[in-house]
């Protein structure tokens, strides 16, 4: 008897939704770090004695942190089992937030973030693999969604609720508010989580680890310093870039040539989850680019206060969140590569106007336009990931979803450098004035249209794919 009918199903039901629940707590913490510091950075400046530059290292350390952390986590999975992997990853989160909440100076801080991303590195990905394996192919898409919401809401709000801490507290609370959330989820991750199964491991591909964890955490901060304004050429610009490429390329062959890599480079010999990969990776370039120009927009040209910002950039989380909320009962009338199409057209659709809208524009109408544009994203993500992930056998689960998270982070740290290096272009090109800057928010959206509608190729190549029976059936009401 399915779902819908009650009976047999209820139990298993009762026992996916705890694990969500359980899960969602360090998926939500991991991925609010990535934002919720940003507005902290001038109190921590002035505070810790600290230069703008090495303040910025407070965010930055951790995003190399989890750029280092994610490849690692397939094997970790498989080695100790998803969940005392997750476990000990929240934990490890957990004593960090502790650490960063009674730092000294900006070095120490910094240190203590490393240890933070570490932890929340693994976090989110493995959230996504219990998920997954708890719900199975059957219910995968409820699961996915439930997990996803939290990956595409926190850090939106992240901004808002550190404006709030700021304005009404010390920047200390940023951290200390993890601490009772994580120490929760760990309890309940220990009391609710089924037992792991065991699994072969393998050697650890030591020279997969050296080459991608050193080359992603260098591509990864050159694009960020790029996009802070550092000159191309300089050490931390393009050489550094390069260098990382390198390591990637060096890694992709070396993945190819042995048994047991770090990451199962083979699973893109499968189109679907090569299809899914290109989708994931312009995903995160839509998701997170613009979570530079728009804060700025509403500071900068409209004279809004953090605070107000946040609360205005929040509506397109509450629009992907409504997109992920709806996307069982849509699911019952679209399939997944329609959904995820026709998300990503949207949110093409929905910045355009992004494009005209300037500092007189009404306020209703910048809210409406991002919750449509956040309604399109949440479209997209769900399906994605459930048609890559039904593709594939159990066991490479962890591993796909390790590599989505990576391709994420990466698309949205690449979409970051390139339009801010576009917004400093456009700032200069313009008059100094409020007009004059609008204008150059204007036509740096018009550069980020070329990423929306990149991004619709990956999805329109699926649902093509899945119209000629390419696809792998996926059942529906799920």
């Amino acid at each position: 008897m399915g779902p819908e009918g009650g009976g047999p199903s209820r139990p298993a039901d009762a026992a996916l939704r705890r694990t969500l629940v359980v899960v969602s707590v360090g998926a939500f913490l991991s991925v609010l770090e990535l934002t919720v510091v940003n507005v902290a950075l001038d109190t921590l400046e002035s505070q810790l004695h600290g230069s703008i530059a090495s303040v910025q290292w407070i965010v930055t350390a951790y995003l190399l942190a989890l750029a280092a952390t994610v490849p690692l986590t397939g094997w970790l999975s498989r080695r100790f089992g998803p969940r005392r992997l997750y476990i000990g990853a929240l934990a490890l989160f957990v004593v960090a937030s502790g650490l960063c909440a009674i730092a000294w100076s900006v070095g120490s801080l910094v240190a203590f973030r490393v240890l933070q991303g570490a932890g929340g590195g693994a976090l989110l990905p493995v959230a996504q693999a219990l998920a997954a394996r708890a719900a199975g192919p059957a219910r995968m898409r409820r699961a996915i969604g439930a997990v996803g919401s939290v990956g595409v809401i926190a850090p939106v709000i992240g901004p808002l609720v550190g404006g709030v801490i700021v304005d009404q507290a010390s920047w200390r609370w940023i951290f200390l508010i993890n601490l009772p959330i994580g120490v929760a989820g760990v309890l309940m991750a220990l009391r609710s989580l089924p037992p792991d199964e065991p699994e072969e491991a393998g050697s650890l591909d030591w020279v997969g680890l050296l080459t991608l964890g050193a080359g992603l955490p260098m591509v990864t901060y050159a694009l960020a310093e790029l996009g802070q304004g550092a000159p191309p050429l300089a050490v931390q610009g393009l050489p550094l870039g390069a260098v990382g490429l390198a390591l990637i390329g060096f890694f992709i062959v070396h993945a190819g040539a042995v048994p047991q890599p770090l990451l199962e480079l083979r699973l893109y010999r499968r189109r679907v989850f090569a299809l899914a990969a290109a989708a994931m990776f312009t995903l995160g370039a839509t998701l997170f680019g613009p979570y530079l120009l728009m804060p700025l927009f509403f500071q900068d040209v409209r004279g809004n206060t953090a605070i107000e910002a946040g609360l205005l950039f929040g509506a397109q989380g509450l629009g992907a969140g409504t997109s992920i909320w709806l996307g069982g009962r849509l699911h019952e009338v679209f399939t997944g590569p329609q959904l995820a199409l026709a998300g990503s057209v949207i949110a093409a659709l929905f910045t355009a106007p992004l494009t005209v809208l300037d500092q007189d524009s009404a306020t209703a109408l910048f809210v409406a336009d991002l919750a449509l544009r956040g309604f399109g994203i949440g479209l997209v993500f769900i399906p994605v990931y459930a048609i890559a992930l039904g593709d594939l056998p159990r066991h490479l689960v962890a591993d796909a979803t390790a590599q989505f998270n990576v391709l994420m982070r990466v698309g949205g740290a690449a979409a970051t450098a390139l339009i801010a290096v576009l917004l400093t272009q456009e700032l200069q090109r313009h008059a100094a004035d409020t007009a004059g800057m609008a204008a150059a928010y204007q036509d740096t959206w018009r550069w980020t249209m070329v990423i929306h509608l990149l991004a619709i190729v990956p999805t329109l190549m699926l649902a093509r794919l899945a119209r000629r029976g390419g696809l792998v059936a996926q059942p529906a009401g799920v």
